[in-house]
């Protein structure tokens, strides 16, 4: 039997990391990742690109920058071979922060 005030452990759901989250979001960074996205939403309403199209980037393509530059380039009626090259040079300056983070995994999870 549980008593009346463990009704919310027996759930098994922890409430931490969701407040946490909302913090997170509420913070300054994101913010700015919010205004930085009704941002990305105005250029494209003012390249009469559908609001679908805008919200289906997102899982698609993570980084903002490639995502304005995709837009901008195909708005301009560039080729796709053209499109994807400019799109994958904005994601180079990622790669070496990806190459230290993956290092640094990899010896914490080596046996």
């Amino acid at each position: 039997m549980q008593a009346a005030g463990d009704a919310g452990a027996s759930t098994g759901y922890d409430r931490r990391g969701l407040i946490g989250g909302v913090r997170a979001a509420a913070s300054l960074a994101g913010t700015v990742m919010a205004a930085s996205f009704c941002g990305f939403e105005a250029l494209l309403r003012s390249l009469d690109f559908d609001l679908l199209v805008g919200l289906a980037m997102i899982p698609l393509m993570w980084a903002l920058p490639g995502q304005v530059v995709f837009v901008d380039s195909f708005s301009k009626g560039l080729g796709l071979f053209t499109i994807a090259l400019a799109a994958s040079v904005t994601a180079v300056r990622l790669m070496p922060p990806t190459v230290l983070v993956l290092s640094q995994t990899r010896r914490r999870w080596s046996c």
